[in-house]
């Protein structure tokens, strides 16, 4: 399934200070996603992260870690010179920057032990008052713990990087969604990136669409897909045509 289909230019940017200093992008009309899974690919520094997150801001797309919005101010700046087109809407799917992973499980955890603490001191505090009024209070702070179990099971944090980010993507995929990756695979051992590539066929069967940035030439080689080279311009190009797989 493509949902998301087309990112036109709205209005016209000139050369300046970030993010405007990449002509690559500021002399991008329009950019069609083909296939259900679209790769992004092309050197460091070229766009393809500050473009990839300009997308996030106009699709709605919800960021797994909040915090890192702070940072994408270039990025909603460049939002303001495009539109995006879609063949139909969801609100399913995330975002995902893969260095941020760490402060993910960071993040979890610390919800975690904060929630835990919570329950504790709430306790103390209801020592002196029914097991049913402690049993209300309580509720929130179990039912997010059980929450947290159910889905991350015995902790991201207790396993590798890599495990930790298969597992994750285990738990929050769901069918009918958009997902924006970036660089999914720096976590990822080779056999890591084949069971990734696994679940993506797996979810594009249930109607989801990826837009990925990677180097790896393991992940291109996703059946299908359709490899976006950002070079001077931004052009389509054959998997056997990568430097990386060559």
């Amino acid at each position: 399934m493509i949902y998301l289909s087309e990112v036109i230019r709205v209005k016209s940017d000139e050369y300046s200070e970030y993010p405007f200093h990449m002509n690559t992008i500021n002399q991008l009309e329009t950019l069609r996603f083909d296939s259900p899974v679209t790769f992004l690919i092309g050197e460091n520094g070229c766009g393809k992260t500050t473009f990839l997150e300009s997308v996030v801001h106009l699709s709605g797309v919800i960021n797994i870690l909040p915090g890192d919005q702070i940072k994408m101010y270039g990025s909603k700046m460049l939002s303001k010179s495009f539109k995006t087109i879609w063949n139909k809407k969801t609100s399913r799917g995330f975002y995902l920057k893969s260095q941020s992973f760490v402060n993910f499980i960071d993040s979890i955890e610390k919800m975690k032990r904060e929630t835990s603490d919570e329950l504790e001191t709430l306790k103390k505090e209801f020592e002196n008052r029914s097991e049913y009024a402690l049993d209300l209070a309580s509720g929130p702070y179990n039912k997010t713990l059980h929450a947290l179990k159910n889905r991350y099971g015995k902790g991201l944090e207790k396993m590798s990087h890599g495990e930790g980010y298969i597992e994750m993507f285990k738990s929050r995929l769901v069918p009918d969604g958009l997902y924006i990756l970036d660089e999914p695979e720096l976590s990822l051992s080779p056999m890591r990136q084949l069971s990734l590539i696994s679940l993506i066929n797996e979810m594009v069967k249930k109607n989801c669409q990826f837009i990925i940035i990677t180097h790896s030439p393991i992940l291109m080689s996703v059946q299908g897909s359709t490899i976006l080279e950002f070079n001077d311009t931004i052009e389509k190009i054959d998997y056997q045509d990568v430097e990386h797989v060559n």
